[in-house]
């Protein structure tokens, strides 16, 4: 949402708060932290390459999602790089 919103600072606020939730509960199972750093980092990804829309940028975003096994809300990033790219 901070991100079609263009809340540049928040996005960045809001990774950062559900990096340190994630990394630093007890009660998630780490198999499901792990799907979650996966889903955050790729949200970063997306950001990076909306700040700077370059084929080098689209490539390392495209690639890197679809790469991470497991992906949550994988169609939900295929369809947000998708808009991003026109």
């Amino acid at each position: 949402m901070y991100n079609e919103l263009d809340y540049n600072e928040e996005l960045i606020s809001a990774i950062d708060a559900y990096r340190h939730f994630i990394s630093g509960s007890k009660y998630i199972s780490n198999r499901y932290k792990t799907l979650c750093a996966g889903f955050v980092n790729n949200v970063s990804r997306l950001f990076k390459f909306k700040q700077n829309k370059t084929e080098e940028q689209l490539f390392y975003a495209e690639k890197e999602i679809i790469n991470t096994a497991g992906s949550l809300y994988y169609d939900w990033l295929i369809e947000k790089l998708n808009q991003l790219r026109n």
